[in-house]
């Protein structure tokens, strides 16, 4: 039997990366803090639709996980070292290094109904 997730991952994961588009954007931005890119460029790393990467980004920014700048011309998106969601942010991308709890994850987001 798989390990359970801790009752404040667990809620992360339900609230803030319940599709696998958000999944790839939450640990991107985490583990390169210091980039600075537009949707499109994020989504030609990522090699996602450029659709669901807007969509993903707009919820991102309003949980308060990454940042959105207007630059005048394409808004341009950071990772929020400053947020208050940094210590979730951290144990999510740690938990997916454990095999159990990356299975719990991937469940959960299964059950949530996440696609592609």
């Amino acid at each position: 039997m798989l390990s359970e997730l801790s009752p404040q991952l667990d809620d992360f994961v339900a609230k803030h990366v319940n599709n696998f588009v958000k999944w790839d954007l939450v640990v991107h931005f985490y583990e390169h803090r210091e980039v600075v890119v537009t949707s499109h460029e994020i989504a030609t790393r990522l090699g996602r639709r450029s659709e669901d990467v807007d969509s993903a980004l707009a919820d991102l920014v309003d949980g308060e996980i990454l940042r959105k700048e207007d630059t005048g011309a394409d808004p341009v998106y950071s990772f929020r070292a400053d947020g208050p969601r940094l210590s979730l942010v951290a144990d999510f991308v740690d938990a997916l290094d454990s095999r159990e709890q990356r299975l719990q994850i991937l469940t959960k987001l299964l059950r949530l109904g996440a696609r592609g």
